[in-house]
């Protein structure tokens, strides 16, 4: 990887942090403690069990007071709900695409993944209807006795996202600014706190760049658990670190090489396929450098979440076998011998929240937990 110099000490780039809440609320691992296991069931772990009635009517939807939003509200209830609001479903059982809060508009607000606001061209709620890709009974089942949306319509969810762009903006004023310079400068303090024998080893994961962004202090939260979830999904040790920030505004979070059982070329590896490798013109950058003997002690949160969290570099960071037989020999476990002793576990599953099929799931012991075979 090339370190290039900023000698601007300008802001990076945002980056939209969508995957940080995979990580958060799914495993990353293979291999998982035991949290119960059952030997049959009938729906996915953690997907309920899809009853024989239609959703009941009786879920709690807040209608909003501000004109704005209920403008809004109004246009994804007649559009949208039958399909994506658990309460207001028409003809299904549960939600399609397992997408059931499209009226509650302060969490759809809050998802990333459907609505950025103050950008409606870059919100997927708006970028479907325009491509008319929904309503899906309109434009793919052809639904002649359903109206589509009509400008005045798209107008209004356009205007909703716009002004909770606003709203962000103000949320975010009273923030002080964290410049790269102060980012380095922090950790270079930080960094004479630790004992002498473990500077060398020490890394940092960055979320300075979105809390400059006005991201708000409950995703700052949940960016942060993510951090350490992932960090500990990729260590190579059995023990659970504890992180912790390093700066008042929690957007700094220190560990180190060896707590997760790697090695310098593993970071070596995350390096190498790092696109953001600016380095600010600062002599507290030169000494944080020169201490870790690395050319960049740290990377941002969002992209290592994006990447880490995936192959290839995931299987790189695990030393994960490139076949099913190597990863057997690699865990200690014989598939072939746990189904001829009947010794291993299975659950199967009439109704996924993943498939349109019937599933099944097996469950072998191995040293450290288990092996969950799809």
């Amino acid at each position: 990887m090339t370190v290039r110099r900023d000698t601007t000490s300008t802001l990076l780039s945002f980056t939209p942090l969508v995957f940080f809440l995979t990580v958060f609320v799914s495993a990353t691992l293979l291999i998982a403690p035991s949290v119960g296991w059952a030997a049959s069931t009938t729906t996915d772990v953690g997907v309920p069990a899809a009853s024989d009635e239609p959703v009941s009517g009786n879920v709690d939807i807040p209608v909003p007071t501000d004109p704005i939003a209920k403008a809004a509200f109004d246009v994804l209830d007649t559009h949208c709900a039958r399909c994506h609001q658990d309460g207001r479903l028409e003809g299904r059982l549960k939600p399609a695409k397992n997408f059931g809060f499209m009226l509650m508009l302060d969490k759809l607000a809050a998802d990333p993944h459907y609505v950025v606001p103050g950008n409606p061209d870059g919100s997927r709620i708006i970028q479907q209807v325009l491509n008319e890709e929904m309503p899906y009974d309109i434009y793919y089942e052809f639904d002649l006795a359903i109206e589509p949306p009509t400008e005045v319509e798209i107008a209004a969810l356009r205007t909703w996202i716009n002004s909770l762009g606003d709203v962000e903006t103000a949320a975010c004023s009273e923030r002080t600014f964290i410049s790269p310079v102060d980012m380095v400068r922090t950790m270079a303090d930080d960094l004479e706190k630790v004992q002498d024998t473990r500077r060398i080893d020490t890394r940092y994961i960055t979320l300075t760049h979105l809390l400059n962004a006005c991201v708000s202090d409950d995703d700052m939260e949940v960016y942060r658990q993510a951090t350490v979830k992932l960090l500990n999904s990729l260590s190579q040790v059995s023990d659970v670190i504890r992180l912790e920030p390093i700066d008042e505004a929690g957007t700094i979070i220190r560990f180190n090489l060896r707590d997760l059982g790697w090695a310098p070329e593993d970071w070596d590896k995350v390096l190498a396929v790092y696109p953001y490798g600016v380095a600010p013109d600062s002599r507290f950058f030169d000494l944080l450098a020169s201490t870790t003997h690395t050319p960049l002690p740290f990377v941002r949160g969002d992209w290592f979440a994006f990447t880490a969290s995936q192959p290839p570099l995931y299987d790189e960071l695990l030393d994960l076998a490139d076949n099913f037989g190597g990863l057997q020999v690699d865990l200690g476990v014989d598939v072939e011998n746990d189904l001829d002793r009947y010794t291993a576990k299975r659950a199967g599953f009439q109704i996924s929240g993943v498939s349109r099929n019937n599933r099944l799931i097996e469950r072998h012991t191995i040293p450290t937990g288990f092996l969950d075979v799809l």
